[in-house]
């Protein structure tokens, strides 16, 4: 993992990259517990924008910390505010 370094102007490349992972979490999770709702994809959204201002840019590494961070055990998924 290398230095990562705040960002806070986004390109147009640098859109469509956190747009793929996005559309890769979102695809994951819903082959996973269904459909994905739209309060759910809100704080995925905000979520990974977090990330990325926080210097986070591997595309690859985004989706896999997004995606480590909704896998939990079936009783921690059922206590959660945007389980199914």
């Amino acid at each position: 993992m290398g230095i990562h370094q705040p960002k806070t102007v986004f390109l147009d490349a640098d859109l469509a990259q956190l747009q793929w992972v996005f559309d890769e979490v979102c695809s994951a999770l819903e082959g996973q517990r269904g459909r994905v709702e739209e309060d759910m994809k809100t704080y995925i959204r905000r979520r990974l924008f977090v990330l990325a201002c926080n210097g986070m840019n591997d595309p690859e590494s985004l989706r896999d910390h997004l995606l480590a961070s909704f896998m939990r055990s079936p009783e921690q998924l059922w206590s959660s505010p945007y389980a199914p």
